[in-house]
């Protein structure tokens, strides 16, 4: 599964979505059963993805438009969800707060435009 999340991280995420859904309502605890040889993999497209997401609304915050049409929401949906799953980013939330911190500032920017 970890290198199948490079390649098609859409189909990789909706099927992790499944699985979680299906643990919590069977197992609520070791939810990662099965996965641990990708777990490293899958973290680091996490922190990817949240960074392209960081890059590009810091694009937009300096720019005041999107040029970028690379990134994708339903990727970035995915990935918060699934984020809390992962024992090994709960140490980490940095990239999500770099990300809730570039949503923050480029409201900021769209309220003083208005």
């Amino acid at each position: 599964m970890g290198d199948l999340i490079e390649e098609s991280p859409e189909e990789v995420l909706f099927s992790m979505l499944q699985f979680f859904e299906v643990q919590r309502k069977l197992q609520p605890f070791n939810r990662l059963a099965g996965l641990s040889s990708d777990v490293f993999k899958i973290c680091k497209f996490f922190k990817e993805t949240l960074c392209s997401w960081v890059k590009f609304l810091s694009h937009i915050t300096r720019n005041h438009n999107p040029s970028d049409t690379s990134v994708n929401e339903s990727v970035l949906w995915a990935v918060l969800s699934c984020y809390p799953h992962f024992q090994h980013l709960h140490d980490d939330v940095s990239p999500i707060v770099d990300l809730i911190a570039s949503l923050d500032q480029l409201l900021e920017i769209e309220a003083g435009m208005a």
